[in-house]
């Protein structure tokens, strides 16, 4: 029930208006009912260790996990390296990540410079 007053000039008039709300029919409920759905879980992504790169080493490009910057490089074009040295930093979410050699082999070329901010999968060294 609602009450108005209205004040004009002196004189007050007052209007009540009652509403009434209409239940919900057997058919509404019963759809919203029916048109629920279960949410399925998918299993959890596996984390990719720091310098694997998405295709398999093997091809002899070492590339960037993650976007980020490129805060030094540890290693020379030409320079024999072990599988796990450190060859490149770049730093990610404002973490410093180890960019390791993912097998024994030859640095070919450096493709980034000091400072240079890469994207995924850029590749940052070519080993033979």
């Amino acid at each position: 029930m609602v009450e108005v007053e209205e004040v004009d000039g002196g004189q007050s008039k007052t209007t009540t208006t009652t509403t009434t709300q209409q239940p919900k029919t057997k058919t509404q409920t019963e759809t919203k009912t029916k048109t629920k759905k279960k949410r399925t879980k998918s299993a959890p992504k596996k984390k990719k260790a720091s310098g694997q790169s998405k295709k398999p080493a093997s091809s002899g490009d070492l590339k960037a996990p993650m976007p980020g910057k490129i805060l030094d490089i540890k290693t020379k074009e030409g320079a024999e390296v072990k599988a796990g040295d450190i060859l490149i930093i770049l730093e990610a979410m404002k973490m410093e990540n180890d960019i390791t050699a993912p097998k024994a082999g030859v640095v070919e070329k450096i493709n980034v410079t000091e400072g240079e901010n890469v994207e995924a999968d850029d590749v940052l060294v070519k080993m033979e």
